[in-house]
C-alpha cells in the first residue's frame, strides 16, 4: 500500500466547505506528468483546474462528475507507478471508504403571511422617474 496518494478535495478559500467534480481530464489507469490537468472542480464562485504535482498514474477515481463533496474528501487515488487493485481498495478503506456526496440541505418550509401582510408587501419601485424638474429647498442647497 506504500506509494499510493490520496487526491482530496482542495480548499481554495476561507469559506469554501465543498466542491463539485466538474470533469475528470485523466482516466483510470492513465499516466500523467507533473503539471498535467487532472480535473476541473467547481466551487460557489469559479471552476478551478487541478494540476498534477508530480508524475504518476491515476489508480482509481472515487468521485464521479457532478458529485458534491466536502473539503478533504477522497476524490481519487494516484501512485508513482501502477498499483494492485487490492492495495488501492485497502487504501480507500483505510482513508474512510467511498465518500458519499454531501447532502443538500432541505428547502426551507414556506410560511404563509397573513392577508394584511400580503397586501402591504407589494413591491414599490425603487426609483420614481418624473418628467417634472426636481428642485431643492433653499436650506438643502446651503448644506451642499
Amino acid at each position: 500500500m506504500t506509494g499510493l496518494n490520496a487526491f482530496t478535495m482542495p480548499k481554495w478559500g476561507i469559506e469554501m466547505t465543498e466542491g463539485v467534480i466538474g470533469e475528470w481530464k485523466v482516466a483510470e489507469g492513465q499516466t500523467f506528468a507533473k503539471g498535467d490537468l487532472l480535473a476541473l472542480i467547481e466551487t460557489d464562485k469559479i471552476t478551478n483546474e487541478v494540476e498534477a504535482e508530480s508524475d504518476g498514474v491515476m489508480c482509481r477515481i472515487v468521485a464521479a462528475p457532478g458529485d458534491t463533496l466536502p473539503v478533504g474528501a477522497l476524490l481519487a487515488v494516484t501512485s508513482a507507478s501502477a498499483a494492485a487493485a487490492d492495495d488501492v481498495d485497502a487504501f480507500i478503506a483505510a482513508f474512510g471508504g467511498t465518500p458519499v456526496p454531501a447532502a443538500k440541505p432541505p428547502p426551507a418550509p414556506e410560511t404563509k403571511k397573513p392577508a394584511s401582510a400580503r397586501k402591504s408587501a407589494k413591491a414599490k419601485p425603487a426609483c420614481v422617474h418624473s418628467s417634472r424638474r426636481q428642485t431643492l429647498a433653499p436650506r438643502a442647497t446651503r448644506a451642499l
